[in-house]
C-alpha cells in the first residue's frame, strides 16, 4: 500500500489519487474502525411520577451517568461524543429546570439540572428497525403520586380508557398522523361522553402524551375500580386497501388469525421500547389465566365487544370488520373485568386515516363506542334530538354545503334533501334552510 501511495506522488496524476484514495477508504473500512458517536438529538417527556431523557446517538457508544450536588445535577457523558446542536432545552416541569449540552474534548456531555435530590436509573437501547441507538435516562419525582383504591359506590359505572402507545412509543405513523395522539383524541373524548351522563365515570390510563408500560395501565385500571376496560388504537397493515374497525378480546388460547396474532405480537413489543432489557411481565399472570373465572370473564368480553361492533355499525362512522381474539398483554391482565381493544381502523388506508385524523371523525367514534359501551349496560343509547330546520341562511362567499353541514352538525346529503338541491354547488346569495339551535 506504501508503495502505490509513493508512486502516485511520483507520477503526480489524478487517477493514481483517485486510486488510492479508493484503497484508503476501503482499507479504513476493513479495520472495523467506527466514527466517532453523534448525539443527534435530545429528547424529553414527562410522565406523572418521572420525566424521561432520550439521548438518540448516530452509533453505539460507551457512556457515563454521574450525579452532582450544589446544585443538584446528573452528568451523562457519552465517551469520545459530539453534539449536532448545542442547544440548551428549557423543562420546568417540577422535576428538571433545563436540560443543557456541554461539549468537551474527549466526550459530549448532557447535564440535566435538578428541582432537588432526585432519584433515576438509566440504561442503553441498541437501534431497532428505524429507532436510532438511545441513552435513556428516567428521573423520578419527589412526590410519586401513589393510586389508592377508592371505596366502591356500587351505582357508579367506572370505564377504564386506555389510550395504546404514548410518548417514546409512537405507535404506527402514515402521512405524518400518528397513533399515539390520534387515539389520546378519542379517548378524551369518550371520557368527555361518558362522564356527563347519570351514574357512570371515566378514567384514563395517560391523559398527556407520555409513555406508560402495559403493567402500569392494567394495575391503573384495577387500582380505580374499573367496571369495564377499553383500550384504543389504530390500525396499520401493508395493503392500503384494508380499512375498518376492528375489536379484540383476549384468547386464552391461540389467535384467531395470522393478522390477530403478528399484530398482538406488535402491541405487546412496543411495551419493552422504554423499558430496560430483561425487563419481563410477571410470570403469576399466565397461572391466572387457567382459573375458571377467566374464561368466564373472556366469553363477558365476547358479549361486551359484539355490543361495541353493533353500535360502530350503526353509526356508519367507519366500516367494521369482525371481532377477534390474540394474546394481548393488556387484555391478558385486566380480566377483573369485561375488557376489549378497539383498532379503530386503518391509518393506512386513505379514508380511515381522513376520519380518524379529524375533530368530527374522533367525536363521531367516540359516540359510537360509547353507544356500545350503554348497550352492553342495557341502557338505551342517546338520540340526538330532532334538528329544527327553521335557520334561513344566506350562502356568502367561501360557504360550502361539506363546510356548512360541519358547522351546523349536520350532513351535506340532508342538506340537500331538505332544501331539494339537485347538485352539491350552491351561490353566493342563495338562501338555504340549516338547523336553526346550531346555527350560525
Amino acid at each position: 500500500m506504501l508503495a502505490v501511495f509513493l508512486r502516485a506522488f511520483k507520477y503526480n496524476t489524478p487517477r493514481c489519487f483517485f486510486i488510492v484514495s479508493v484503497l484508503l477508504i476501503s482499507l479504513f473500512h476493513a479495520s472495523g474502525v467506527t466514527a466517532a458517536p453523534v448525539v443527534e438529538k435530545v429528547r424529553f417527556y414527562t410522565a406523572p411520577d418521572h420525566t424521561r431523557v432520550v439521548l438518540d446517538l448516530s452509533s453505539d457508544s460507551k457512556y457515563k451517568v454521574t450525579r452532582f450536588t450544589n446544585p443538584e445535577r446528573i452528568a451523562i457523558d457519552v465517551i469520545d461524543g459530539s453534539f449536532s446542536s448545542d442547544k440548551t432545552i428549557s423543562v420546568n416541569d417540577g422535576v428538571l429546570f433545563r436540560i443543557r449540552r456541554n461539549p468537551l474534548s474527549n466526550k459530549a456531555q448532557v447535564v440535566l439540572d435538578l428541582t432537588g435530590e432526585l432519584s433515576f436509573r438509566d440504561f442503553a437501547l441498541k437501534a431497532a428497525g428505524d429507532r436510532p441507538h438511545r441513552i435513556v435516562v428516567d428521573v423520578y419525582s419527589a412526590d410519586k403520586k401513589q393510586i389508592t383504591k377508592p371505596k366502591k359506590n356500587e351505582n357508579i359505572i367506572t370505564v377504564v380508557i386506555d389510550p395504546g402507545h404514548g410518548g417514546i412509543d409512537p405507535g404506527c405513523i402514515k402521512n405524518g398522523i400518528r397513533e399515539k395522539d390520534v387515539v389520546l383524541k378519542v379517548a378524551h373524548e369518550l371520557k368527555r361522553i361518558i362522564d356527563k351522563q347519570k351514574n357512570m365515570q371515566a378514567v384514563l390510563t395517560r391523559d398527556k402524551d407520555y409513555f406508560l408500560s402495559l403493567s402500569k395501565r392494567y394495575k391503573k385500571a384495577e387500582a380505580v375500580g374499573g367496571d369495564l376496560f377499553i383500550s384504543i388504537h389504530a390500525n396499520s397493515h401493508k395493503s392500503r386497501s384494508l380499512s375498518g374497525t376492528e375489536v379484540f378480546i383476549l384468547s386464552l388460547d391461540k389467535a384467531t388469525d395470522e393478522e390477530a396474532h403478528k399484530l398482538a405480537d406488535f402491541e405487546n413489543a412496543s411495551d419493552s421500547l422504554g423499558l430496560p432489557p430483561g425487563n419481563k411481565s410477571d410470570d403469576d399472570v399466565v397461572s391466572i389465566l387457567m382459573d375458571m373465572k377467566k374464561t368466564h370473564m373472556v366469553n363477558t368480553s365476547s358479549i361486551f365487544a359484539d355490543e361495541i361492533m353493533g353500535a360502530i355499525r350503526r353509526s356508519n362512522v367507519l366500516s367494521v370488520r369482525r371481532v377477534k381474539q390474540a394474546g394481548f398483554v393488556v387484555l391478558r391482565s385486566t380480566l377483573d373485568m369485561p375488557s376489549v381493544l378497539i383498532e379503530t381502523g386503518f391509518l393506512s388506508n386513505s379514508g380511515d386515516r381522513a376520519i380518524l385524523s379529524t375533530t368530527d371523525g374522533q367525536k363521531k367514534i367516540a359516540q359510537a363506542l360509547n353507544d356500545g359501551i350503554r348497550s352492553y349496560l342495557g341502557i338505551p343509547e342517546i338520540k340526538p334530538a330532532k334538528a329544527e330546520w327553521s335557520l334561513r341562511y344566506k350562502v356568502k362567499r367561501g360557504d360550502s354545503l361539506w363546510k356548512l353541514a360541519r358547522r351546523h352538525g349536520t350532513t351535506a346529503s340532508k342538506i340537500k334533501e331538505i332544501n331539494k338541491l339537485k347538485s352539491d354547488n350552491i351561490m353566493i346569495g342563495q338562501r338555504i334552510k340549516l338547523p336553526a339551535e346550531s346555527g350560525k
